[in-house]
């Protein structure tokens, strides 16, 4: 070859590295698959799959993006396992799932099953926490909150009870309401199991007929039966204390319920709300939608994508090694802080005390340490 053929090429590879290493180039693409739960009509999971499309679209909008861009893949199915299995055959990574803590449990059977990793924005049942499984959480101990609730009531201030709470979310429902009977350290005077959204008329007969007439009532229920409770409870016994689950703390609980739920109580863990307004979610949200999603989502749905951005940096973009990623990590920046991470893969956040008053929840105060 010619000396000045040689030249030219070596001119061309010269040219076309610094091509390579110096201008900017498309980033690869991550898919995400949104696993639409069965019940379609559920508000609550409505709500977590669009603020998880508002948290996608803020994190591959960032100028410090990850070396991926975020796709995402609404993906539905009669059951968990159909929709996993649809997540994988559509080329999936990762699989955002289960809003409720048995929707989370059959995900994680199914995610396993797939050797596909899951993250839970809101799953939050103590016995899903398992070291070297396929699911990482946002939320690490949903039957702590009722611990936490209870030693906020002094003990002469304890009134006889009785607990009304919904028949699905099993896992989360059960033991939350355990948690609290054993840290009263008394058994309700009744227990009022849901069927549909409101307390049905015998029922409410029955707990007008006890002996001694229960002064407070602890609810695990969904936000719109929350709601509904507080106001058939109020309506009968004005002077009822009311308690409830962090599943029924969101803004549709507050102004439904009016001022039926005025003083009712929850704990809930992390902060209910934006922290801080200039936070670049907070700012992004406003200037490209105008509005804030509702706290109980957005800030789940945040830390969510917070939790997949970290590892995904961690391996540099490689979604084979994802999971490897996922299971490395020790702490994650979240919307209202930072947190560590525990041996379970699960993000360990303080606790907070919050209140229903003028039609809004209002934090208290901060009851544990991550």
């Amino acid at each position: 070859m010619r000396k000045g053929v040689r030249i030219a090429v070596l001119l061309i590879v010269a040219a076309s590295l610094a091509a390579f290493f110096l201008l900017p180039r498309n980033r690869d693409t991550l898919t995400v698959a949104i696993l639409v739960e069965h019940d379609e009509a559920s508000f609550n999971g409505r709500k977590m799959r669009q603020s998880l499309l508002f948290a996608m679209d803020h994190f591959n909008s960032r100028a410090d993006g990850a070396p991926v861009r975020y796709r995402p893949l609404v993906v539905r199915g009669r059951s968990a396992r159909e929709g996993v299995e649809h997540a994988v055959d559509a080329g999936a990574d990762v699989v955002m799932a289960g809003f409720t803590s048995g929707e989370t449990e059959a995900v994680m059977r199914a995610a396993y099953g797939k050797d596909i990793p899951c993250i839970s924005p809101s799953g939050s049942s103590p016995r899903l926490a398992q070291g070297g499984d396929f699911l990482f959480r946002c939320y690490h101990d949903s039957a702590k909150q009722s611990e936490l609730l209870v030693r906020g009531i002094r003990k002469e201030d304890r009134p006889p009870y009785l607990i009304v709470a919904e028949r699905g979310n099993r896992s989360y429902v059960e033991e939350v309401a355990e948690r609290f009977v054993q840290s009263v350290g008394e058994a309700p005077r009744m227990v009022c199991s849901l069927r549909g959204y409101a307390i049905d008329r015998w029922t409410l007969a029955q707990m007008e007929s006890l002996p001694l007439r229960a002064a407070g009532a602890f609810l695990v229920l969904s936000p719109y039966a929350c709601a509904a409770a507080a106001q058939q409870l109020r309506e009968r016994f004005p002077d009822i204390t009311l308690w409830c689950s962090h599943w029924s703390v969101s803004r549709r609980s507050a102004l439904l319920a009016g001022s039926s739920g005025t003083g009712m109580e929850a704990v809930v863990p992390g902060y209910l709300g934006y922290r801080d307004r200039g936070h670049p979610f907070v700012r992004f949200m406003e200037e490209r939608y105008g509005s804030l999603p509702d706290p109980f989502f957005g800030v789940k749905a945040y830390d969510a994508m917070a939790m997949l951005d970290a590892a995904v940096r961690r391996v540099d973009g490689d979604a084979r090694k994802l999971l490897r990623g996922l299971r490395s990590l020790n702490e994650v920046e979240c919307l209202n802080g930072r947190f560590p991470v525990d041996a379970n893969g699960d993000i360990r956040r303080p606790f907070s005390r919050v209140r229903l008053e003028g039609g809004r929840w209002n934090h208290v105060e901060e009851v544990s340490a991550p």
